[in-house]
């Protein structure tokens, strides 16, 4: 077995053990016993601010998202932060932990994904009285709401994306790049129209071929889908954001000999195939938006992390292996999208326009 198989291997045994300790996994519902942001700085209240911050999920650490976003709890827990995460495993019991979590005093309340959002988002002016300074950072949330309590907290794959679009298209000596992903929900497609104003804003004759693994989980449908891709197109280059199901697209990359782009996190000691991994820089959102919480800061309905808020979108090992010339060809990107010069969006308003 290649170094690049073990290491899969490891880190598919990895998952299942941070799954099995990872979240809470209540039978009953626990009881008591500045990004770009709508908002304006307040003065915090005499009482001193209540340092409790918790997540409550879908998905348990398991997943490389969960995983992520936990890195920015264990930040705060170093900082004297309570810190707690919650794994539902039914819907039903999603207004229960809810309440419970208010009712034990914790303030930056973080939910993910939409079914737990939507609950928090019904259940508003409830918990809003239960304490009004409680607040609910509902991750990649993109509804449009206006509640007194509630924050969409959104850390855009379109960036991140863009920027590996260009350098694919620096990269790549085909006429075609692929994209596979798991499921086709507005969220992903984000990761792929982005990708894809990358690549057209280097070379528009490049075609961006994509393709679906129908599970977030299973990492041999994503080793079949990227099989299935390199079969039928000529491609010296994949862009994964699978999940982890993207593991299995990582090594059909591998067994191909092509270039493979990560996903969320750096990915290159998965494989040495992958080359650059587009962040997704969550953790620094959950930090920034506790702390600044804890500042006084008066948010909006919405708190868009991004690059012109120090959002990272690479990392620095993949950057410290590219030649010179492509050191100062992300550079000169960077800048530009940090100063408005260079329009990510190639254009379209409505893909500028993250709430529907």
């Amino acid at each position: 077995m290649n170094t690049g198989k073990k290491l899969i291997a490891l880190l598919l045994v990895a998952v299942l053990m941070i799954a099995a300790i990872g979240c809470t996994k209540p039978d009953a519902p626990v009881t008591p016993d500045e990004p770009s942001t709508q908002g304006d700085p307040v003065t915090p209240d005499e009482k001193e601010f209540v340092k409790k911050a918790c997540l409550i999920t879908e998905q348990g650490m398991g997943a490389p998202f969960t995983a992520l976003v936990w890195r920015g709890f264990e930040k705060l827990e170093s900082e004297g932060w309570e810190v707690k995460c919650i794994e539902i495993t039914e819907t039903a019991e999603i207004a229960e932990q809810i309440r419970s979590m208010v009712q034990l005093g914790y303030t930056a309340i973080y939910t993910m994904f939409d079914t737990v959002s939507t609950v928090a988002l019904d259940m508003s002016e409830e918990l809003y009285d239960m304490n009004p300074d409680a607040r609910f950072f509902l991750i990649d949330n993109m509804t449009l709401q206006d509640t007194k309590n509630c924050i969409n907290l959104v850390v855009d794959s379109w960036e991140p994306s863009f920027v590996a679009g260009a350098i694919a298209a620096k990269t790549t000596t085909k006429d075609q790049g692929g994209w596979i992903c798991h499921l086709e929900i507005p969220v992903m497609d984000r990761f792929r129209d982005g990708y894809i104003a990358g690549v057209q804003y280097v070379n528009p004759d490049i075609e961006v071929i994509q393709a679906y693994t129908g599970s977030e989980t299973d990492s041999v449908k994503g080793m079949e889908t990227a099989q299935a891709m390199l079969a039928n197109y000529d491609l010296d280059l994949i862009y994964q954001t699978a999940n982890l199901s993207g593991l299995g697209v990582i090594q059909a990359c591998e067994d191909a000999g092509i270039q493979c782009i990560g996903v969320d996190e750096y990915q290159g000691d998965i494989s040495d195939c992958v080359f650059w991994s587009a962040l997704t820089d969550i953790d620094s959102a959950v930090y920034f938006t506790a702390t600044e919480l804890e500042k006084g800061w008066s948010y909006g309905n919405s708190a868009i992390y991004d690059i012109s808020w120090g959002c990272k979108v690479y990392d620095e090992r993949d950057y410290a292996e590219l030649s010179d010339d492509m050191k100062k060809f992300v550079d000169e990107l960077m800048a530009g999208i940090k100063d408005g010069t260079i329009d990510v969006y190639m254009g379209n308003t409505e893909a500028g326009t993250l709430l529907r």
